[in-house]
């Protein structure tokens, strides 16, 4: 279980509508150390309240994710990606995707820290005319080992 920090910018296909404001969520997930080679599959959950438009917020984003990594002494450099969901108070839910890169560094057997820089692409809420996001998520995150 990790709980993350992360900042959250949203773009979208419309002149004037986007925004950026911290989020903050939780990671759940497994790895299998493969030796020199880690994989991995997690969920991650992630709480916003990023303001695109008066009336208009991002409230949060789920992911689904699959990791894979090589080891680096007590680190771990990873790159990731998987099914994502962005919710928002007033367009709806949509589904989309999400690509990006991390590294995790252990501390102790059972804590690491770590950041992972997340870019996420949501087309078509349902909305006219058809509004596209784009979100790109920086996130620091302290994960507890069992």
């Amino acid at each position: 279980m990790a709980p993350s920090l992360d900042g959250g910018n949203v773009d979208t296909n419309i002149p004037g509508v986007s925004g950026d404001d911290m989020i903050g969520g939780l990671t759940f997930g497994y790895d299998y150390d493969l030796g020199d080679w880690v994989v991995g599959g997690g969920l991650d959950y992630d709480w916003a309240d990023i303001t695109l438009a008066p009336g208009l917020n991002v409230d949060n984003i789920f992911r689904a994710k699959l990791r894979a990594g090589y080891k680096i002494g007590s680190g771990l450099l990873y790159g990731t990606g998987g099914y994502a969901n962005a919710d928002t108070n007033l367009i709806g839910a949509e589904d989309g995707y999400f690509v990006g890169a991390g590294y995790e560094h252990l501390i102790s057997d059972n804590f690491s820290l770590g950041g992972e820089v997340l870019y996420h692409e949501f087309d078509g809420f349902n909305t006219l005319p058809s509004t596209d996001l784009e979100a790109t998520t920086v996130q620091v995150r302290g994960t507890f080992r069992f």
